[in-house]
């Protein structure tokens, strides 16, 4: 999953590694990538959203087929 500002300049991508853990990667602000349990996920997008979308109202949620979709381009405003 890819969760996009409206500009799509920054995001937040969830990838699964497996049943109980995610890889989260930020791009935009700061540069991270984390490993966390599926338990951990809503705190820390709690956390990334607030300094990745401070005063985005509108934010863009892509479903994706695999990992390998990360580099597609999207069209920016």
């Amino acid at each position: 999953m890819e969760i996009l500002t409206y500009k799509r300049n920054r995001g937040i991508t969830i990838i699964k590694v497996d049943e109980e853990t995610l890889s989260v990667q930020e791009r935009g602000y700061e540069e991270h990538t984390l490993l966390v349990h599926i338990d951990e996920l809503t705190r820390l997008l709690k956390t990334l959203a607030k300094r990745e979308f401070p005063r985005s109202r509108k934010v863009r949620v892509y479903q994706l087929d695999s990992p390998y979709c990360l580099g597609i381009k999207r069209k920016q405003l």
